[in-house]
């Protein structure tokens, strides 16, 4: 039988093998750090996401209620417009529109 390695060579071996176990253990930490960074980047885009969802449709409400008021205010506007054509082109008849003209 052959006799046993040197025990420098064994050690040499051994320092080997814990150098690749701590380069193992590097990488995974690596990645794991990597795989948080990811996850948190994209939990803040989801949360930014939400936000400018929210204010879209804060917006687009605001928007529809500005329509309906102005649609409104002119509505008014035209009807009063339409109110005053008609009174000029008829002009009231009777007692009240003798105190009104003098």
């Amino acid at each position: 039988p052959a006799p046993p390695p040197p025990p420098r060579r064994n050690s040499v071996k051994e320092e080997k093998e814990a150098a690749r176990r701590r380069r193992e253990q590097e990488k995974r930490l690596l990645i794991a750090a990597a795989r948080q960074r990811a996850s948190e980047r994209t939990e803040q885009n989801e949360r930014a996401a939400a936000r400018y969802e929210l204010e879209v449709m804060r917006l687009r409400k605001e928007e529809a209620e500005l329509i309906e008021a102005l649609g409104a205010s002119s509505a008014k506007r035209e009807g009063c417009g339409a109110q005053e054509r008609r009174e000029n082109m008829h002009p009231p008849s009777g007692p009240e529109s003798l105190s009104a003209n003098e």
